[in-house]
């Protein structure tokens, strides 16, 4: 693309995002989020987390199975997932964590399978996150895993995760600053939906960033992430 048609900022990504989106017209069956950790926007210098959509023609249920010809630099990321049971549609008053727990109807596990359609590599740091933003956040594919147990018990920011490709241990845990809240993010995804004029859906799933070290994807290869005592699996062939 023609240096002078790329996006300066966030706002700029997300309005191509949107006019993209209201192009193709498809199912939505929720919204990913990334960069939700404090290191993360502190190393690449925004301010917050990116929002792509999620469509449900690149959804599957646990476990997910894709053809590589799908993808062109795919990455497996798990991500602990929200599903909410209310909506919290646009409005005046900022939305808090406790609006977004009052929605919460369970947390469940995920894989986002994070691509571009750039010809540049994002996670080489070839292409600036204001431009995968753009294309709707680096969405390439997702599994939905099952409820994470006790999930209300839990403290999501430091829940044990483990990866594994055929069963070789993979990516870093993060903790700490490299790790958002995940409650945090999904209400800073809900007021800068509700600045755009759009809202969470009842029913909607809402991924919150990677857990870890993000693992490029091995053909033919199996990826398992384990969220404490669950696992999610993703095969790409």
């Amino acid at each position: 693309m023609a240096e002078e048609w790329l996006p300066v900022d966030m706002t700029e990504a997300f309005a191509m995002q949107d006019a993209l989106h209201g192009k193709l017209g498809y199912e939505m069956v929720g919204w990913k989020l990334g960069i939700t950790s404090p290191a993360g926007q502190k190393a690449i210098g925004i301010p917050h987390p990116m929002i792509g959509r999620l469509y449900r023609y690149v959804v599957q249920n646990d476990p997910g199975r894709f053809p590589a010809s799908d993808f062109r630099r795919p990455v497996i990321e798990g991500e602990i997932t929200l599903r909410l049971g209310k909506a919290l549609p646009a409005r005046e008053t900022p939305y808090t964590d406790d609006d977004v727990r009052d929605a919460l109807s369970e947390i469940i596990m995920g894989i986002d399978i994070a691509d571009t359609r750039w010809d540049a590599n994002p996670m080489a740091g070839e292409v600036s996150p204001i431009v995968v933003a753009a294309d709707n956040g680096g969405m390439g594919g997702f599994v939905v895993g099952a409820v994470i147990p006790d999930w209300q018990n839990i403290d999501l920011a430091a829940l044990p995760v483990q990866v594994e490709v055929d069963g070789v241990p993979a990516g870093e845990l993060w903790t700490g600053d490299a790790r958002g809240d995940p409650i945090s993010a999904v209400c800073w995804a809900a007021n800068e939906l509700s600045r755009r004029g759009l809202g969470f859906q009842a029913g909607d799933i809402v991924s919150t960033g990677s857990a870890h070290e993000p693992v490029p994807a091995t053909l033919g290869a199996e990826t398992v992430v384990r969220f404490s005592e669950s696992e999610v699996r993703v095969t790409l062939d």
